[in-house]
């Protein structure tokens, strides 16, 4: 099982409760009795480290989430317009390129998502798919010409995650979810984090 099968199959619950669980460790920490054959400041550095991580990872998360307008709790919330930027290019001009097409759609996808017909927006997402795979085959054949152990590793990541997509789209097509969550899952976890992934795999290995 790859990082993005591991990440994918993460409980929801416990990626949001992990600050706070590391914060109130800390704090026990701080407060609790020391025990007279522990190292009380060993015990007290630790303590620190936890709620010092949990500032941290909340910095992190709040910062990351007023940057990209990505609401409390997930994604599938709110769909909210993507735009391309610097921090997704690649030294490679076709990899911007296709990319930059693959943003307009799901900038298309998303402003439709409200108003459309079901079957018309089927449609537009089956053509945003067939982008994805588009993009995901150019990057690694790009690859494939610098690393061709590192483009095989990207095609079984970027199959796993194609994979899910069509388990997905299915489940949409069936009324198993709702067509926001669909096009926030594509948009958003699949289009703009794989892109901006991508485009720094293919650009370490245009510089190495």
């Amino acid at each position: 099982m790859d990082i993005y099968e591991l990440l994918r199959h993460r409980p929801h619950w416990l990626y949001e409760s992990s600050p706070y669980l590391y914060g109130f460790g800390g704090f026990l920490i701080l407060i609790w009795p020391h025990a007279s054959h522990l190292d009380s400041t060993l015990l007290t550095c630790s303590g620190i480290a936890l709620l010092a991580a949990a500032t941290h990872v909340l910095a992190m998360r709040w910062n990351y989430r007023r940057i990209n307008h990505q609401p409390k709790g997930d994604h599938e919330a709110a769909l909210v317009a993507i735009i391309w930027d610097r921090s997704k290019e690649s030294e490679n001009p076709e990899f911007n390129k296709i990319n930059k097409q693959l943003f307009v759609a799901c900038q298309h996808l998303i402003e439709d998502a409200q108003k459309t017909p079901l079957e018309d927006l089927q449609e537009s997402i089956e053509q945003t798919i067939e982008l994805i795979r588009y993009s995901f085959g150019h990057t690694e054949n790009v690859l494939h010409e610098l690393n061709p152990q590192q483009s095989q590793a990207l095609h079984q990541t970027h199959q796993a995650i194609l994979k899910d997509v069509v388990r997905r789209y299915r489940e949409f097509s069936s009324g198993k979810i709702r067509r926001k969550e669909f096009i926030a899952f594509l948009v958003y976890r699949v289009v703009v984090e794989r892109v901006k992934l991508d485009g720094a795999i293919l650009n370490d290995a245009l510089w190495a």
